[in-house]
């Protein structure tokens, strides 16, 4: 009996936080590339926290004054944890910059897989670029294999802001 009961509380230790984590990039024309996206849980301040880190380029022909990235959140069950949204203000023309985030949603240690897209993207010139939400959305439907209840329009009201470290 008492070997049942060990066995079932080492089952319920997220897979994640072994280090397990996804994480999906949603492709798309905008003036600034993402590249690449790694996602994972880690330990500040005494709590479980996501840590998102991209690299970028500027594609544009037109300077950027900055670039806002999209982050949605899941657990292990692809419920949705958190969705955020950053600003990054370090761009130059055909540079590849990178940026971490940190975030900290209720259920941090469950977290299990990430998407991150380009938002929007302020160029120099006052024209200000945005992602087609449904787009993203569909696209991360087609990358996690399930239809997440994600409401990007109405989430970008309630995005917190994150800490760039």
């Amino acid at each position: 009996m008492r070997y049942t009961i060990l066995l079932a509380a080492t089952l319920l230790i997220p897979l994640a936080a072994h280090g397990q984590t996804e994480g999906y990039v949603i492709s798309q024309d905008a003036p600034v590339l993402l590249h690449e996206y790694n996602t994972e849980i880690t330990t500040e301040n005494q709590g479980k926290v996501v840590e998102h880190r991209v690299s970028y380029v500027h594609q544009a022909d037109t300077a950027v004054l900055g670039v806002e990235f999209g982050f949605i959140e899941y657990n292990l069950f692809r419920d949705l944890l958190d969705y955020s949204l950053v600003i990054e203000t370090e761009t130059t023309k055909n540079g590849k910059h990178e940026a971490t985030f940190v975030n900290s949603p209720r259920g941090a240690f469950s977290f299990h897989e990430g998407v991150a897209y380009v938002s929007r993207v302020r160029l120099a010139n006052g024209e200000v670029w945005e992602a087609d939400t449904d787009d993203v959305l569909r696209q991360t439907r087609d990358s996690i294999g399930i239809a997440p209840e994600t409401e990007i329009d109405s989430l970008r009201q309630r995005a917190q802001p994150v800490q760039s470290i």
